[in-house]
């Protein structure tokens, strides 16, 4: 139950909500975040370190490039229901 709670907590900013539906398409590096969700590199990157942290994202480097990547894929699940829930069916 604890790490649900970690898990939930490290969603509940826009941001990293941002950065998990950027993942969706695969991984992304802080310039890539920085242009899709218009915000500054340090705010994108401080997000990602906790996402890091709560083991709700993966990185690789390459070359002086980080990438990063949602760890497992069933988090795409728990987006998908949330925004179902709060924001509508557009079919309904």
């Amino acid at each position: 139950m604890a790490q649900a709670t970690q898990c939930l907590k490290a969603l509940g900013h826009p941001i990293r909500l941002g950065i998990l539906c950027a993942l969706k398409n695969g991984e992304c590096n802080v310039q890539q975040l920085e242009t899709m969700l218009g915000t500054s590199q340090s705010n994108i990157s401080q997000h990602l370190n906790q996402m890091k942290h709560r083991d709700i994202l993966v990185s690789r480097r390459e070359g002086n490039q980080v990438f990063y990547q949602v760890r497992d894929v069933r988090m795409f699940e728990l987006l998908n229901l949330l925004q179902t829930i709060y924001c509508g069916d557009d079919d309904a």
